[in-house]
């Protein structure tokens, strides 16, 4: 089965095209402990911005999502390799929900990528940001934006308070100077 349609998930990219840099790493850097009960989603997506790193939160998260029917779950253990790997698994998973998990993101990014089981990337023009980006970001889901033709938004950029909702932002495919 091929992989999604601009979908970048399955392929083994580590990040934006060119980067050398990916926002995970393997392991934990420091152990967690975790204040937050276990019935509040939102709480939850907010540690995660707060520490994208940690597998443990994304594992404390995938268990939220299990106990409320959320297939999310599956795909973050997945990805994140907490139950063996099933490639074949990961793209059905990803056929038959991606479209309800990226919402209206769909309509406006040029590609996107899971992984870890969470959209770590989706790359949009800076324009498409600037109008529908609050709605995207209130969202749990979305970890980082790859803007492009963002030259002529830059103030405008500067000034959107929804990017301080996503840990990481990538503008290197801009010629800002």
């Amino acid at each position: 089965i091929p992989a999604p349609t601009r979908c970048q998930s399955c392929s083994g990219m580590g990040g934006p095209p060119g980067a050398s840099f990916y926002p995970f790493a393997p392991d934990d850097a420091a152990p967690f402990a975790f204040p937050i009960a276990m019935d509040d989603g939102q709480r939850l997506w907010n540690a995660i911005l707060d520490r994208p790193f940690s597998r443990s939160l994304r594992q404390i998260y995938a268990d939220w999502l299990e106990e409320h029917g959320d297939p999310r779950a599956e795909l973050i253990r997945l990805q994140d390799r907490a139950v063996p790997r099933d490639p074949w698994r990961e793209v059905e998973l990803l056929r038959s929900h991606e479209a309800q998990w990226l919402g209206s993101i769909a309509q406006h990014a040029q590609d996107w990528t899971f992984r870890h089981g969470l959209l770590t990337r989706v790359t949009v023009e800076a324009e498409r940001f600037l109008a529908h980006g609050d709605e995207w970001t209130r969202r749990p889901g979305l970890l980082g934006v790859v803007l492009t033709k963002a030259r002529d938004h830059v103030n405008a950029l500067a000034a959107c308070p929804w990017l301080e909702r996503i840990p990481f932002l990538w503008l290197d495919q801009n010629d800002l100077e």
